[in-house]
């Protein structure tokens, strides 16, 4: 059957997306079509189902209106529920206290497969198991926390911290993470607060470090007095590096490379800011 005049609303867990979500290429909205080109009935959702690519508890709603070539008038609402098991995992908190891992991973305790972990939202998520994922995680927004070594995975995929966004260490005593691979870049979340934070305890970080874009590494007494050190090696490329301390010390026993003009030689250039409130 062929339709004029249609009009499809998809919602995915009560929001509008219409437009696609998570790599999900939804068919058209409005304008006209036939069935199988909007993916009717039941196959509707196993066609959204097969490209969704992180794993999770979907509620899908499809609402349309639309009237065929004979003029007669249709509509309807279908509701479905999916269970994905497989694929990246999809962590995203935006409220005010932080979530553990659990709360994205079905109350497992371990993150685990050859998948890779995308951070969003602007609240924190603290990382607390003994993972070994092997994909590249990716905090897009807010704070990622780890709280264990093996935090973030497996070290094969490495870690990035995009602008606005934090990658927090913590730990009540100390704690030496994985040489894991990290990329960083901008101030942090707030207040300059870092990009790459310690927030309690004594903690090493041992993995190269490469600045995307000119950042900052922040070591202060959040959640319990202790120290940074940087033990893996720092590259700067023509950005500028950032330290500040507040209440904690901060040591680099790692190289330090870079050969921006705004640099000192052949050091990455170190600005001391102001404290945070």
């Amino acid at each position: 059957m062929w339709w004029n005049d249609a009009y499809f609303l998809w919602k995915v867990n009560g929001q509008d997306k219409s437009g696609g979500f998570a790599g999900v290429n939804l068919p058209r909205t409005g304008g006209s079509g036939n069935d199988s080109y909007f993916g009717w009935n039941t196959s509707l959702n196993i066609n959204l189902l097969s490209g969704l690519t992180y794993r999770g508890t979907y509620d899908f709603s499809y609402q349309y209106e639309a009237r065929d070539n004979g003029g007669k008038f249709y509509s309807s609402v279908y509701t479905q529920s999916f269970t994905i098991t497989t694929g990246d995992y999809y962590a995203s908190n935006s409220g005010a206290s932080a979530i553990s891992q659990s709360a994205f991973n079905g109350g497992s305790s371990t993150l685990t497969g050859s998948v890779k972990l995308d951070k969003f939202g602007t609240g924190q998520i603290n990382l607390t198991g003994n993972n070994n994922y092997t994909g590249v995680t990716t905090i897009n927004a807010g704070a990622l926390e780890a709280q264990n070594e093996n935090a973030l995975g497996s070290t094969v995929g490495g870690t990035t911290v995009n602008s606005g966004a934090a990658l927090k260490l913590f730990n009540s005593t100390s704690i030496s993470f994985a040489s894991e691979s990290l990329t960083l870049n901008g101030t942090g979340v707030s207040n300059s607060d870092g990009a790459l934070r310690s927030v309690g305890g004594n903690n090493t970080w041992n993995g190269a470090i490469t600045l995307g874009s000119s950042a900052r590494i922040n070591a202060d007494t959040t959640g319990a007095a202790g120290s940074l050190t940087i033990a893996g090696n720092i590259t700067g490329g023509s950005n500028v590096l950032f330290l500040g301390a507040n209440g904690a010390a901060i040591s680099i026993s790692g190289a330090l490379s870079g050969g921006g003009a705004s640099q000192d030689g052949t050091t990455t250039r170190f600005s001391k800011m102001a404290p945070i409130p």
